[in-house]
């Protein structure tokens, strides 16, 4: 008869100690802290680049710009859209309306030279919002009406 060998027992690791658990616990959290940071650097970097893609910072002084020519300006974005024709000449409906729009108090026209303060720039070709000096009354017209400085 052969002898048999007896059952290997499995050595069970012993829990964690104290020490051990601290230093996790420690190590958690101060990466939680670090991940905290990032993300509200994250957030104040987007608000910062929000607000100049927006032309207008809360901190920043605004940089005067001139209209360029003879423009429409309403209050009313969708206003100025179906008043600002593309075409050179306006027909004679649409020049009613906007003697309308301009009696009511509506719109405005923006005469070459006129110093103005951006408000909302769009990334592309479009509307700009602006405002006058001294003024907190803002219009939506061309992005063309503004003078493009050198």
């Amino acid at each position: 008869m052969t002898q048999s060998e007896p059952p290997v027992k499995e050595v069970e690791s012993p829990p964690p100690q104290w020490p051990v658990l601290l230093v996790m616990l420690v190590g958690s959290g101060i990466g939680l802290v670090v991940l905290l940071l990032v993300l509200m650097t994250i957030g104040g970097l987007h608000r910062l680049t929000a607000s100049g893609q927006s032309g207008r910072a809360a901190d920043v002084p605004q940089l005067e710009q001139h209209i360029s020519g003879t423009y429409l300006g309403c209050h009313d974005k969708q206003l100025v859209e179906h008043l600002s024709p593309l075409k050179t000449t306006t027909p004679a409906p649409l020049q009613s309306e906007i003697e309308a729009a301009l009696a009511s108090q509506a719109c405005t026209r923006f005469q070459a030279g006129d110093p103005v303060y951006l408000d909302s720039v769009p990334l592309l070709k479009g509307l700009v919002q602006l405002h006058r000096r001294h003024s907190t009354a803002k219009w939506w017209t061309d992005s063309e009406a503004i003078r493009i400085k050198p």
